[in-house]
């Protein structure tokens, strides 16, 4: 197995991995390519934006939670095209990211003192949060319309493949030691951030392999429905129903034995909903390989028969996994 590439962690999971009729895979870096390049920083209305690309520089420059490959590009992108000579920023707070709230946040400090907190997250998150919109330096009322104006913009980007952050900041939040989550509302919308992650090419083939030994392929991703559904098209994964880790909730596990059966695309869903999903289709009989490399993937890792991860991903996701892959490749 090593000479064709593979790491053995645990012997019981070969028997295992010769019978997955079912492999879930996570979206990001398994199908893609892992190369995520930051295509756009823009502001509300579309247009480039130096100051939307200065503040996720900032969020994510100082932030200290386990970095991500969007958070890489950012700052690769930062470094490029912005002039620091004129930034000097000190760093007060931050509120990590988590797989419920989606966003993360920093407060920082300028020389004079003023502070504020930036924060970036998931699209839908964000504007939960927000309560204005700043159209050209002018701070207008997050109404329905403007929400609406907002979602159809990055509704755009999502089909086009890209992925999509929101960028809002508050001046002077609560005082020193004493900021929380609560502090994430009656926020700033200031723009987006859009990634560019394409599938790799050998995807589509790999798929069409499995399929023709009879494995079944299903994606469960925390990312939403449009991305998701542009991906799954390029590498022939069927995509006429979708489901949402929303629609999950409450469902009794008679009625996600169905649905898992049923559906081949799961989007926004939490590391929770991935491991029962997982486990519901164990529960149906089903030898479900797992393939993941995030630390919201290790859970389903564990509770599937044989779960597969690669070199380069996260400790947690590599020691909660049966087999390695040495190339990040399906």
């Amino acid at each position: 197995m090593k000479e064709e590439g593979t790491i053995v962690r645990n012997l019981h999971g070969i028997q295992n991995f010769g019978a997955i009729d079912v492999l879930v895979t996570d979206k990001t870096g398994t199908l893609t390519q892992d190369n995520i390049v930051l295509q756009y920083h823009l502001d509300i209305d579309g247009e480039d934006s130096d100051r939307v690309l200065r503040h996720a520089y900032l969020n994510s420059y100082y932030q200290t939670g386990l970095g991500n490959l969007m958070d890489e590009a950012i700052i690769k992108a930062s470094e490029e095209q912005l002039d620091f000579a004129q930034y000097n920023y000190t760093k007060v707070d931050e509120i990590p990211f988590d797989f419920e709230r989606r966003r993360l946040s920093v407060v920082v400090a300028d020389q004079t003192g003023k502070t504020q907190m930036i924060t970036k997250g998931a699209i839908e998150e964000m504007v939960s949060v927000s309560d204005y919109v700043d159209y050209g330096g002018q701070i207008h009322e997050l109404t329905d319309e403007e929400r609406q104006h907002v979602l159809t913009q990055v509704s755009r980007l999502n089909e086009q493949g890209l992925r999509v952050l929101g960028v809002a900041q508050k001046t002077n939040p609560s005082p020193v030691d004493e900021f929380s989550v609560k502090d994430e509302a009656g926020m700033v919308l200031i723009g987006y951030l859009a990634f560019l992650d394409p599938p790799k090419e050998s995807t589509k083939e790999a798929i069409q392999a499995l399929n023709d030994h009879a494995v079944d392929v299903k994606i469960m991703t925390g990312d939403n429905e449009l991305v998701t559904i542009s991906v799954a098209n390029q590498v022939g994964i069927p995509t006429d129903n979708v489901i949402s880790g929303d629609q999950l909730i409450n469902k009794t596990d008679e009625e996600l034995s169905k649905i898992v059966e049923e559906n081949n695309l799961f989007v926004k869903l939490n590391p929770t909903q991935k491991s029962k999903l997982v486990g519901i289709l164990r529960g149906n009989g089903h030898v479900v390989g797992f393939l993941g490399d995030g630390i919201n993937d290790s859970p389903a890792l564990r509770a599937s028969d044989v779960g597969i991860s690669v070199d380069n991903a996260v400790d947690i996701a590599k020691e909660s996994a049966d087999i390695i892959l040495l190339e990040k490749d399906l």
